[in-house]
C-alpha cells in the first residue's frame, strides 16, 4: 500500500497535517497562486513506497514522455530535456524527507536535479506520458517494484483504443479498394415482412434492439441507399435511417409499438430482418392463400385435363399421346387466370416442360416461350383488366411472344408449377427466383468474355422493344425459375434485371450470346472491356500488356537455351560498355531484364546497382525502380522491394501489385498480400507462366492464412498441376492440405500433409509435420512421446521466420503436456529470447511462468529435475511483464 509522507520542523505532525501536505503536493499545479492549469506541462507527485520511495514526473497535454536523459552522480538525480518544460515544483523534503533534501528546476528549463539523502538504486518505468522513477536501497532483494494496477489498467485501455482507431483506419483503406455496396430489398409476404441487406463483399452486422429504437451496425465506413424501404413504409416502421462514421454504417429504425424483429444472417454477405404481421390475422390469409394456390393449380390442371383431350379427339390420338408430337393449327395454350388475395395469377398450361424467359421494362411484362404451340389471348377477367390494359401475343416461328402492358404498378414473378408457367403479378411474393450470377473469364487469348450457369438452356431470341427502340438478345431457360435479381452495367452490355431467362442489350456492335452445353457465353470479337459495378479495382488491369506502364515482358527476355542465353548477354554486355549517357543506361537495364527474366536475380541486382550510380537518363529512373523491385522479389528481399512498391505511382498498377503481392506474402503480410492479389489477378496472364505459378502460391498463402476458402480454391484451381516443378508441387500438396484444413476435412489434411512429409523437400516437409502434429493435438490422437522426439527433431533442423517458432512454441506445449517441464521450460527460454516481440511467445511465457509458480508452490520442484528452481523463477520473471504476477514464492 502506498503511503505519502510529509516531515516538518516540528518533532512530528499529526494525521491531519500529513494528509493535507499530500493533498497539496498532488493538487499544487492546480491550486498554487499565480499558476494557470492550463499553462502547466508537467506535473510531480512523490510518495513513500513500502520500503522506497517514487517520483512520478506525468505531462498531461502528451501521449508520451518528451525525449529525456537521466543522471545520477554524487548524490544528485538529473532529468535532462531536449525543450525547456513548465512544472511548479513542491517542497520535495516534505514530500519524501527519507529520500530527498531538495529539488529545483534549471534556470532554462530543461532540466530537473534532486538532491537525494543518501546512494540509492534507480528503477525507471515508462508509461505512456508517465515517468517512474523509484528509489530503491541498495540492499533491495527481489525483482523490481511494478507499475501500479490502475496505471497498467489505463495503458491496456489506451493500447484497446488505438488498435480499433487502426481497425477503423483500414477498414477505410480496404473500402477505397473493394468499393463495399448495399443493396437493400424490401419483400412483403402474408404473415411477415423482410428487410434484407445483400453486400458485394463479406462484412459484419451487429443488431441493438431498446424498446422501439433499433440499430443495424456494418463494419463497412460507407452509406447505404435506404430507398426501398423509406419510398414504401411498412406501418411497422415508423422511421428509417443511415449514418455512418470511423466504426461503420448504422441503420436506425424507429418500431411501432410492440415490433420485435428477428435479425439473422444468412451467409458473410446476406442479413435479414424479419417483422411478423399480426400473427392471428397473418395465419388466416397464409391459409386462405394457400387454398387460392391449390384451387387454382386444380382449376388450371382439369383445363388443360379437358384441352388435351379435346386435341386427342381432333388429332385422333389415343390417351396418353403427347399432342406436342402432331400439334394441329388449331391446337392453342389459353392463359388460365385466377387471384390470391391481391394477387394476380397468369397460368400457361404447357403440355411439356417449356423453356422460358420474363423480364419487366418500364410498365410492360415480356415472355417469351419456346413453344410451336399457339397461345391465345386471356379470357375476360376483372382481375386481370384491373391491372393490366392489354395482352397481346406475337408469333415467330417456334417461339410465342407475351406482351402484357400494366396498369398498375405490380410485382412481376415467376414459378413453374407441373407444367405449366405461372406469371403472379402483386406486392406478395409468390414464388422465388433463383438467382443467376455473370463470370468473368479470358479466353486463350487474353480477352475478356462473360459467362451465365444456366443449367438448363433454351435458346437465344432477338427481340426487338417497340416502345424503347432498342434491341435485346432474350435467352430463355427451363424451370425452375432462375434469373438476375438485380441490372447489372458494363461497358460492352447491360444484364437487365429478369424474373427468368437472362436478358442482354448489346452495346457494343460486335457483341455476341451463344449456348455452349449449360452455359449462356457473351463475348465480342476483339474481347470485352470489363467494369463490373463489384469490380474490385478500377487500375490499369483493362489494357493491353505493352500499354501498361509497370509491365515488363520478361517473357520476351526468357531464353530456354542455355548457349544462346550466353551469346545474348555477350552481346548486351558489349554493346553496354561501347555505349555512352543514355544509351548505356538502355543496354544496362536490358541486361538487367535479361538476368531477370532466367531467374540471375542477384545478379541483376549488381547490375541494377552500377546502373542506379552513374545513371545518366532520369527517365529512366523509374523503369530502373521497378526492375529492381522485381529482382529483390525474386531473391526473396522483400523488405527492399516492399520499400519501392508502396511509392511513387506504384500503388495504382496492376503489375506493381503483383509484385508486391509476393513481396507482401513473404513479408507475413498476408492480409495486404490478399488485397493486392485480387487486384493484380487480371494482369497474371502476361507473364511467363513460372512468374505466374509464384504469384499465384504467394495469393494462394495469403488467402489460406487470411481463412478465404473460396479464393484459395479458386486460386489452386488456376494452377497447371503438370507444369510445376518438384518443389511447387510439394507446396501445391501443403496448400490443399490447408484448404482442407479451412473446410474442416481434417483427415483429408492429414493424407495431403502425408505427401509432403514422403516427399520430403524443405521447407514444406516442416510446416507439414508442424501441421500434421497440431491436428493430431486438437483431436486428441496425438502420441505425446512420439510428437515431441519428432517435432524437436524438425526444430532442430529448420530455422526460419514463423513457421520456427510456431514449432517451437508447439514443442514447448507438448513439452508440458507430457510433463517434460525442464524441457518445456527451456524451449520457451530459447523461443523468447529468439522471438521477444511475437505476441503469442509472449503468452507461452506467461504461462510457463504461472507453470512454474504453480508447481514450487505446490512442493513440486523436484518435478523440475535438477535445476536452481530460484535461478528459474528470476530468468520467468524477467520475461513476463511488469506487474503481470505478485512474489508470492520468494516472500
Amino acid at each position: 500500500m502506498a503511503r505519502v509522507v510529509a516531515v516538518g520542523r516540528g518533532a512530528g505532525l499529526s494525521l491531519w497535517r500529513m494528509v493535507a501536505l499530500a493533498l497539496l503536493l498532488v493538487c499544487s499545479l492546480t491550486t498554487l497562486p499565480g499558476v494557470a492549469a492550463a499553462q502547466d506541462k508537467a506535473q510531480i507527485l512523490a510518495t513513500e513506497e513500502d520500503g522506497f520511495g517514487r517520483l512520478i514526473l506525468s505531462f498531461p497535454d502528451r501521449m508520451e514522455l518528451p525525449p529525456y536523459k537521466i543522471k545520477y552522480d554524487n548524490g544528485v538525480l538529473a532529468i535532462e530535456f531536449e525543450a525547456p518544460i513548465k512544472i511548479s515544483l513542491p517542497d520535495i523534503a516534505i514530500a519524501v524527507p527519507a529520500y530527498a533534501t531538495i529539488g529545483r528546476l534549471d534556470p532554462d528549463g530543461k532540466g530537473l536535479r534532486f538532491g537525494l539523502r543518501a546512494a540509492f538504486s534507480l528503477n525507471q518505468m515508462v508509461a505512456g506520458e508517465k515517468l517512474f522513477i523509484d528509489l530503491l536501497p541498495t540492499n533491495w532483494q527481489g525483482l523490481p517494484p511494478a507499475l501500479p494496477p490502475e496505471v497498467v489498467a489505463g495503458l491496456v485501455e489506451r493500447a484497446k483504443n488505438a488498435a480499433e482507431l487502426a481497425e477503423q483506419r483500414r477498414k477505410v483503406e480496404e473500402a477505397k479498394t473493394l468499393k463495399p455496396v448495399a443493396t437493400v430489398r424490401l419483400g412483403r409476404n402474408p404473415t411477415f415482412l423482410r428487410l434484407q441487406f445483400d453486400w458485394n463483399v463479406d462484412t459484419k452486422a451487429k443488431f441493438a434492439l431498446k424498446d422501439t429504437a433499433g440499430t443495424i451496425d456494418f463494419d463497412w465506413p460507407v452509406p447505404v441507399d435506404l430507398y426501398p424501404l423509406q419510398s414504401d413504409l411498412p406501418a411497422q416502421v415508423k422511421t428509417a435511417d443511415n449514418s455512418v462514421g470511423p466504426a461503420g454504417s448504422r441503420i436506425a429504425i424507429k418500431l411501432a409499438d410492440g415490433v420485435v424483429p428477428r435479425f439473422y444472417q444468412l451467409s458473410p454477405r446476406q442479413f435479414v430482418m424479419d417483422i411478423d404481421i399480426a400473427p392471428e390475422d397473418g395465419l388466416k390469409v397464409a391459409l386462405a392463400s394457400e387454398e387460392a394456390a391449390k384451387k387454382a393449380r386444380i382449376d388450371a390442371e382439369n383445363a388443360a385435363t379437358e384441352e388435351e383431350k379435346r386435341k386427342a379427339e381432333r388429332l385422333g390420338l389415343e390417351p396418353g399421346d403427347d399432342p406436342m408430337v402432331a400439334s394441329a393449327p388449331g391446337d392453342a395454350i389459353i392463359p388460365q387466370v385466377s387471384t390470391i388475395g391481391n394477387t394476380v395469377r397468369v397460368a400457361f398450361p404447357f403440355a411439356r416442360d417449356t423453356a422460358a424467359a420474363v423480364f419487366r421494362r418500364g410498365d410492360t411484362v415480356w415472355m417469351v416461350f419456346d413453344t410451336n404451340q399457339n397461345i391465345t389471348d386471356a379470357p375476360p377477367s376483372e382481375a386481370l383488366s384491373s391491372i393490366a390494359t392489354s395482352l397481346k401475343v406475337v408469333t415467330a416461328g417456334e417461339t410465342k411472344v407475351v406482351r402484357l402492358d400494366l396498369a398498375a404498378d405490380r410485382l412481376a414473378t415467376l414459378g413453374s408449377e407441373g407444367k405449366a408457367w405461372v406469371l403472379s403479378l402483386g406486392d406478395v411474393l409468390l414464388n422465388a427466383t433463383e438467382p443467376l450470377a455473370l463470370d468473368r473469364s479470358r479466353r486463350e487469348d487474353g480477352q475478356y468474355e462473360m459467362t451465365a450457369d444456366l443449367q438448363r438452356p433454351g435458346k437465344v431470341h432477338v427481340l426487338r422493344d417497340p416502345v424503347v427502340g432498342d434491341t435485346l438478345r432474350v435467352v430463355t431457360v427451363m424451370p425452375p425459375a432462375r434469373g438476375l435479381t438485380r441490372e447489372l452495367r458494363y461497358v460492352d452490355f447491360d444484364a437487365l434485371q429478369s424474373a427468368h431467362g437472362l436478358v442482354i442489350k448489346p452495346l457494343n456492335d460486335n457483341l455476341d450470346v451463344t449456348i455452349t452445353a449449360k452455359v449462356a457465353l457473351i463475348r465480342s470479337k476483339d474481347g470485352l472491356t470489363l467494369s463490373a459495378a463489384d469490380s474490385v479495382r478500377t487500375l490499369d488491369a483493362g489494357t493491353t500488356a505493352d500499354m501498361r506502364e509497370g509491365y515488363v515482358d520478361l517473357g520476351l527476355w526468357q531464353e530456354q537455351d542455355l548457349g544462346k542465353l550466353t551469346e545474348r548477354r555477350e552481346e548486351i554486355i558489349a554493346r553496354a560498355s561501347a555505349a555512352e549517357g543514355r544509351l548505356r543506361d538502355v543496354a544496362r537495364l536490358e541486361l538487367a531484364n535479361l538476368l531477370v527474366a532466367n531467374q540471375l536475380t542477384y545478379e541483376a541486382i549488381g547490375v541494377l546497382d552500377v546502373m542506379a550510380r552513374d545513371l545518366a537518363s532520369e527517365e529512366l529512373r523509374k523503369k530502373l525502380k521497378l526492375t529492381r523491385a522485381i529482382a529483390d522479389t525474386l531473391a526473396g528481399r522483400s523488405a527492399n522491394a516492399l520499400a519501392t512498391l508502396t511509392t511513387g505511382t506504384f500503388p495504382e498498377e496492376s503489375d506493381a501489385l503483383m509484385w508486391r503481392s509476393i513481396a507482401r506474402a513473404d513479408a507475413g503480410d498476408f492480409a495486404g498480400s490478399r488485397l493486392d492479389a485480387i487486384a493484380a489477378d487480371p494482369v497474371a496472364n502476361s507473364y511467363p507462366y513460372w512468374i505466374r505459378a509464384k504469384f499465384r502460391f504467394a495469393a494462394l498463402r495469403a488467402a489460406v492464412e487470411t481463412r478465404d476458402a473460396p479464393m484459395a480454391l479458386k486460386l489452386i484451381g488456376e494452377l497447371e498441376f503438370n507444369k510445376l516443378e518438384s518443389d511447387d508441387v510439394s507446396q501445391y500438396q501443403l496448400m490443399q492440405g490447408r484448404i482442407a484444413e479451412l473446410e474442416g476435412h481434417s483427415q483429408d489434411a492429414l493424407d495431403s500433409y502425408g505427401q509432403v512429409i514422403a516427399g520430403d523437400v524443405r521447407p514444406t516437409r516442416a510446416e507439414a509435420v508442424y501441421r500434421t502434429l497440431l491436428l493430431l493435438d486438437k483431436s486428441g490422437k496425438i502420441d505425446l512421446a512420439k510428437a515431441t522426439e519428432t517435432l524437436s527433431g524438425e526444430v532442430m533442423t529448420w530455422r526460419g521466420g514463423r513457421l520456427e517458432a510456431d514449432m517451437d512454441k508447439l514443442l514447448a506445449e507438448l513439452y508440458f503436456q507430457h510433463k517434460d517441464y525442464r524441457l518445456g521450460f527451456d524451449t520457451v527460454q530459447q523461443v523468447a529470447a529468439s522471438f521477444p516481440d511475437n505476441g503469442a511467445i509472449g503468452e507461452l511465457v506467461g504461462d510457463a511462468s504461472k507453470t512454474f509458480e504453480d508447481l514450487y508452490l505446490n512442493g513440486a520442484a523436484d518435478a523440475l529435475g535438477d535445476v536452481d528452481a530460484l535461478s528459474l523463477y528470476y530468468d520467468f520473471r524477467q520475461l513476463t511483464p511488469p506487474g503481470a504476477r505478485g512474489d508470492e514464492m520468494i516472500r
